[in-house]
């Protein structure tokens, strides 16, 4: 079966790869700056809030605003990215996902669409369970959650996409070039993945349950892309999986914080929420395989 991970032109050598890594570290550094500055002058025009070096965010101040802020860092990254293989590798950035001449966004919509149907199941499940979890949020009106609405639906597809574009395409096809075990490649960038999640507020929850559902989903979608030979099934999962929870819960705990979801989480166990991720992908790669594992 053809893949994305070999089956691309341009020019692709261990030099050109690292000055495209140089390259996308040097904007992902702008773009921090950039955030910076903005949080510190939003904070300053609020006059009501202030930045908590502990905790490492800024309390009292619009959760909508940060969270707009923090996802633009997420263009600076993807300039790095489409400058790098533009410009130093000579092939357009859908090489990143695809091998073929353009990106079959049936495939994209297919993987969101499963994952978000395999979730909320899961979660219903949750809920029968153990009737504890997770409750209606009281602080949350209908016109708060429109307007999360909008801009997660704006602003998660591009911070997931690029994600998926610089671990499952840039970084898998760089190491893939060395390393042609699915496993073992799925494994490498699972733990470079995971490890870049690491200082995540759910860490405080369960250092090792919660490290290893980063290192688990970081190895599961980077799987399920060189087994079907694409990542569009990953970046569809991907964006399935923030959005839900953006939209659905709301965690003092979590990269969300305060956003006003539809519920507030309750005490989360991390063993257990380990232990349904991996249904949770687990029923995704079959049921990925089982329509694309074969398919060229």
């Amino acid at each position: 079966m053809s893949s994305y991970l070999d089956s691309f032109s341009g020019r692709n050598s261990w030099k050109r790869y690292l000055s495209s890594l140089a390259v996308v570290l040097g904007f992902l550094l702008i773009g921090g700056i950039a955030y910076g500055l903005s949080l510190i002058m939003a904070i300053q025009l609020d006059g009501d809030s202030y930045f908590d070096i502990e905790l490492g965010r800024s309390i009292g101040l619009s959760p909508y605003i940060e969270f707009m802020l923090l996802n633009s860092v997420y263009l600076f990254w993807l300039l790095g990215l489409f400058i790098s293989v533009r410009f130093i590798h000579k092939r357009p950035l859908r090489s990143l996902v695809t091998h073929r001449d353009h990106v079959q966004w049936g495939r994209v919509f297919w993987g969101f669409g499963v994952f978000l149907g395999i979730y909320l199941l899961l979660n219903v499940a949750d809920l029968l369970i153990f009737q504890e979890g997770f409750k209606v949020n009281p602080g949350t009106s209908p016109s708060q959650f429109l307007l999360l609405f909008g801009l997660v639906l704006i602003f998660t597809p591009i911070q997931t996409t690029v994600e998926e574009l610089f671990f499952r395409g840039f970084l898998a096809q760089w190491i893939g070039k060395g390393v042609r075990n699915p496993l073992l490649l799925s494994l490498i960038i699972a733990l470079i993945f995971g490890s870049l999640h690491f200082a995540n507020p759910e860490m405080s929850r369960s250092a090792l349950f919660v490290g290893l559902e980063y290192l688990f989903a970081g190895f599961m979608l980077t799987y399920v892309a060189v087994k079907t030979g694409t990542a569009e099934l990953s970046i569809g999962a991907h964006a399935a999986n923030n959005i839900f929870l953006f939209l659905f819960f709301s965690d003092k705990q979590s990269v969300g914080g305060e956003l006003p979801a539809l519920f507030e989480a309750g005490e989360v166990n991390a063993g257990i929420s380990l232990l349904w991720s991996v249904v949770l992908f687990g029923v995704f790669y079959w049921m990925s395989m089982r329509k694309y594992g074969g398919q060229e």
